[in-house]
């Protein structure tokens, strides 16, 4: 089967997560889709379950042995047949028509090289509790084009957050775009331990031509084994983070403060030469850690005891000691309890609310759509 379209999809051993993500993803009735399950060594009898689906838009591949995580990728990415490729992990979630709101944009923008979106959020039951059956979405239309070159300089810089990297994660990359990696970079991932990351620096620094769909087209799900949750990228640090710690003294820090993506955001600057692109630790840690949606709440002695302190500025210390106090005094408030809805329409005119769910199945998904629909009318999006 030869298709416009390629969704791959990674998997290891998830099998309930899996089975609920290919669910939303075959709801999709885009016909001109491959969707490419690229097993990573999985244990269950994938195969078979495949097999008794008999969706022709499927195809299956596995490794003969388990391999690191960007390999797998890489597998899956070569083998698809597709014009234009996305990666979903296997315990995200895929809104039904969101194909044929990419392929018009493709068709109406023939030299587009990417189509990014914002994604909803979901964490699965074994979550870590502070995200634990919490559904984060927003509701949005506008698609505007990316300013590579000022889109790359502001989430290195800190006033972006890695939510507007246009990674191949959240994208549908035309294979143009992998071609040129391939012809530049000698790789598809800068940062091997960050392939996601990687990807839409790789693209911005490349200068493509982007376009971001502020209306999210899927689900990023977190379950108790994603990279993010445990942590995974703590053997990615290298020595311009801490150069004189160990790397288990940096565990702690680790759980609290996603290193690995400021890890990232450095090998990538040196590798490509981007000198004249500043990583504003400052502003990073404030960004990304103290003002995250998640229950982080890091202590200032625990950052003061780590040679991390090194790249903080003493004013940042202090607003880390002011806000530590108040998370201390007050209840995380992203507990969120069975059958809260909560919903904040922020000042910039997009939506967003907080949902409990038990599960993402499809239910969950048409309720999330159907909430998509209320609050988009609701600010006058079409």
């Amino acid at each position: 089967m030869v298709a416009t379209y390629s969704i791959v999809i990674p998997t290891v051993d998830r099998e309930r997560e899996f089975k609920a993500t290919l669910s939303t993803v075959l709801a999709e009735d885009f016909q001109d889709l491959e969707v490419l399950i690229q097993s990573n060594g999985t244990e269950w009898d994938i195969e078979s379950y495949l097999e008794e689906i008999g969706d022709p838009r499927l195809r299956f591949q596995r490794t003969d042995r388990r391999v690191l995580m960007h390999e797998n990728w890489r597998y899956g990415i070569d083998s698809c047949t597709g014009r234009y490729i996305s990666v979903l992990g296997d315990d995200d979630g895929w809104y039904a028509g969101s194909l044929a709101k990419v392929s018009k944009l493709f068709m109406d923008n023939p030299n587009c090289d990417a189509i990014t979106w914002r994604r909803d959020n979901y964490g699965w039951p074994e979550a870590v509790p502070c995200i634990r059956n919490r559904f984060i979405f927003s509701a949005d239309a506008r698609v505007d084009w990316i300013d590579s070159e000022e889109t790359l300089r502001r989430i290195l810089n800190g006033e972006l957050g890695h939510e507007h990297i246009p990674k191949i994660y959240s994208s549908f990359f035309h294979r143009r775009v992998l071609d040129r990696f391939e012809k530049e970079f000698k790789t598809y991932f800068l940062d091997p331990a960050n392939p996601d990351l990687s990807t839409g620096l790789g693209a911005l620094s490349l200068n493509c031509r982007i376009m971001r769909s502020e209306l999210p087209l899927s689900v990023i799900g977190t379950s108790a084994s994603s990279n993010g949750a445990t942590g995974a990228r703590v053997g990615s640090l290298i020595p311009e983070i801490a150069p004189e710690r160990e790397l288990s003294d940096l565990w702690a820090l680790m759980v609290n403060a996603p290193l690995g993506i400021l890890n990232c955001y450095l090998r990538v600057r040196r590798l490509l030469d981007l000198s004249s692109y500043n990583v504003a630790f400052d502003q990073w840690l404030k960004d990304y850690v103290l003002h995250l949606e998640c229950d982080h709440r890091i202590t200032a002695e625990k950052i003061i005891s780590k040679s991390f302190v090194r790249l903080i500025s003493p004013s940042t210390l202090s607003e880390i000691r002011a806000i530590n106090l108040r998370n201390q005094e007050i209840p995380s408030p992203l507990q969120v309890r069975p059958s809260a809805e909560e919903v904040v329409l922020y000042k910039n005119g997009r939506l967003k609310g907080n949902l409990y769910l038990e599960k993402l199945d499809m239910e969950s998904i048409d309720k999330i759509i159907s909430w998509h629909l209320k609050f988009r009318s609701l600010l006058g999006f079409s």
